[in-house]
């Protein structure tokens, strides 16, 4: 199924590394960072809004986990016709 999908192929790459460490290929090896946004004002005051997971990917950069996650699960669903019937919704 590589090749068809880049976030099946940043998942699997991810997947693998976690797995395995550094892989043979370095182009596939791919790290996770968590990050915390917050926001600030003019008093200096600041507001947490979330947390976010980003993968660094060697070869597609720095890409969202959790909308990746998502577009990976719908297309091996889509390509295994697995028949479940989900959709998502990513709150912003």
């Amino acid at each position: 199924m590589r090749g068809s999908s880049r976030a099946y192929e940043v998942m699997d790459d991810v997947a693998d590394a976690a797995k395995h460490g550094a892989l043979r290929n370095p182009q596939r090896n791919s790290t996770l960072q968590l990050s915390a946004l917050c926001e600030f004002n003019q008093q200096h005051k600041f507001r947490f809004i979330r947390n976010v997971l980003y993968i660094n990917h060697s070869t597609h950069g720095e890409v969202d986990f959790i909308q990746t996650a998502r577009d990976a699960i719908t297309y091996c669903n889509a390509r295994l016709a697995i028949g479940i019937q989900w959709s998502s919704t990513l709150k912003k």
